[in-house]
This record gives C-alpha cells, structure tokens and sequence, in this order.
C-alpha cells in the first residue's frame, strides 16, 4: 500500500528531529556495577559473537530482529523489523566499558557452564544492562521531538499519526523507568554477590544450533511488594536462548518464589532439568513460540529461515511488527529451531 505524501513529508521531518537526538550521546555510558562508572563505554554485545558465529552464514551475518525502534521511521509504518546483520554489529550497543564488559566473559562461551548459578545470573545482568541503555536512549530520542514543549513537533505529521507517536513516547518513557529500577536492585544484587536470588529453569538438547535470542518482560504478579520492580502487582521475567556447541540451550529465570506467576513462560521447562533432554517438534515449535512472543532481540541462521515458506515469513513479519499490541492478531509462526 502507497504511503500518502503528506506522510511522507511529516517522516522526513521526524527522522530530521530523530537524527538530532541520535547526536546527544548521553545514555552511551557503562550500566554495569553501580552508576556513576566514569569509564568510556564501548561496543558491546548481548549476544556474544561466539555464540552469533554458530549460526552466522560463511559471510558472518544471521537474519536478525532488535527491538530498538528503527532510525527511520519509516519502517514503523512499513512494518519491516526483520533483517540482514552482521555478526560484528548485531545486538551491540555503547551499555558497558572496557572492564565491566570483561566480567561477562565466563558467559562469552559455545560451552556456557549453566549448572553455576554465577553464570545465570551474568546471563540476566547483561540482558538486563543491554535493554537499560537501548529503553533510555529510544525512549529519549522518540520522547523529546514528541513531547518537550521547548521543541517544536515535527510538522507535517497527521493528527492520528501524532497522537499514536505521542502515547508511544509515553509507553516508551514508562517503560524505560521501569527498566532503570529494575537493573538498580540487580546492580546491588551483584555488589552483593546474590546470584541464587532467582527461580532458573535450564533445557539443553543435542541438535543443529538455529537460534539465539534474550529478553525481558514483564508478568502479572502479587500486588503487594515493590522491592523488585518499583510497581505492584509487575513481576520481572528473562528468557535466553544460546546456540551451544553441543546444540541449544535455553534459560528462563523470574524472582525466587515468584516463578509461579510466569508460567506461560516457565511451563514446557523442566525445573531442574539440566542434562540434554530428549525433545521432539511439538516441543521446540513452543518453545520457538515463547521465544518469538518475548524475546527483545533474536537471530536465525540464514539456512533455517530460507526453509520456511513465503506465507510463513509474511506471518513471522507482521507478527514481530504487530506483537506489542493488545489487539494483535493470532498467527501461524514458523519452527525456527531443529530437532536434530
């Protein structure tokens, strides 16, 4: 469908403002330890490239999906969020410096030692630093030209458009709060080496590595405590899925004694279950399934993807473009992941 000119005018000049704010580089500072880390922050994965090489194509790039909105933003409305990248850029943001990175090189590993509780918890702390930087910056760049009296609205924008951006803006801004208070008590939990604060649940199988992916969201849970996520009733909930060198793993975690309340998430999880388990398609197409309804960022090996059909991309890119909407439309979603 034909975008209308006036639309396209009232884009360009969003992606001017856009461009302006991308210049404010104030949210590139390190996220990891404590705040106030004075060091410069660098180019650091969430998903380490040991693991990206896996499934990445001789030419070192995978098919992949980042939940940061899009420099133009144009694709919100073309709705194209699936894409090529290379394994050298992918999922890398400015969240960490030279020295904060290097903590997490125990987990920078094709052989992740997932029965070490240390080694979950850097699983859930990089995960969580990483979406800090992105939520403050994209909620920070989108807000402003949005919302800031003192900055004039992008012109040429229509009402509908407008108002749908402005209650974006303001989502976003939520969000990014909830997010920073969030990695606060994990920071203090760090400092205070309590790495057995949360409910993990591990699966690894034998098999072909597709797929890698991590996330964080949010569950229904008690409404009376704020000491994990500065709101009631809100319980915080993270899903990782590594390419291995023995196949695939996956690790989910949520608060100790809150694990009940992500059961959509948890259920088809073993507890405890740390040996290579025996799984057939029925069981990696729902745990792809999780993994496509929760994952902040993922990637597909470049084979994998191109033995889905047409229909089922056209489903797995609506899908992605269209998920974080309370009407958003059920559909059939490709089996990203291999049995064997």
């Amino acid at each position: 469908m034909a975008v209308p000119d006036e639309l396209k005018t009232g884009m360009r000049n969003l992606s001017r403002a856009l461009l302006a704010m991308d210049a404010d580089r104030s949210f590139d500072r390190c996220s990891v330890g404590k705040e106030g880390c004075k060091q410069p922050s660098i180019d650091a994965h969430c998903i380490p490239r040991t693991s990206l090489g896996l499934i990445a194509n001789e030419q070192k790039k995978v098919v992949g999906f980042d939940a940061e909105p899009p420099k133009n933003p144009g694709h919100w409305i073309e709705g194209q969020p699936i894409g090529e990248h290379g394994i050298g850029k992918f999922n890398v943001g400015r969240w960490a410096c030279a020295e904060h990175d290097r903590l997490f090189s125990p987990i920078d590993s094709t052989c992740v030692d997932v029965q070490d509780d240390y080694n979950l918890f850097l699983l859930l702390y990089r995960t969580t630093a990483y979406l800090t930087q992105k939520v403050l910056h994209a909620s920070s760049r989108l807000a402003m030209p949005m919302l800031d009296p003192a900055i004039d609205t992008p012109a040429g924008l229509p009402q509908k458009v407008r108002e749908g951006m402005e209650r974006t803006a303001v989502e976003m801004s939520g969000i990014a709060a909830r997010v920073l208070f969030l990695k606060w008590q994990i920071d203090k939990m760090w400092l205070r080496k309590a790495y057995s604060e949360f409910e993990y649940r591990v699966v690894m199988w034998k098999t072909v590595p597709t797929m890698a992916a991590t996330g964080m969201i949010w569950v229904e849970g008690p409404g009376d405590s704020t000491e994990w996520y500065g709101e009631n009733s809100m319980v915080p909930m993270w899903l990782i899925l590594l390419p291995q060198k023995h196949g695939q793993t996956i690790v989910t975690a949520s608060p100790k004694g809150l694990g009940a309340y992500a059961h959509k998430i948890h259920e088809g999880m073993p507890k405890g279950e740390r040996n290579f388990a025996k799984k057939g398609n029925n069981w990696t197409r729902l745990i792809c399934r999780k993994v496509l309804e929760n994952a902040s960022v993922m990637a597909v090996s470049h084979d994998r993807f191109l033995q889905t059909s047409y229909t089922e991309r056209d489903n797995l890119q609506s899908y992605l473009f269209e998920r974080s909407r309370a009407d958003s439309p059920k559909r059939k979603l490709p089996n990203l992941l291999n049995i064997r």
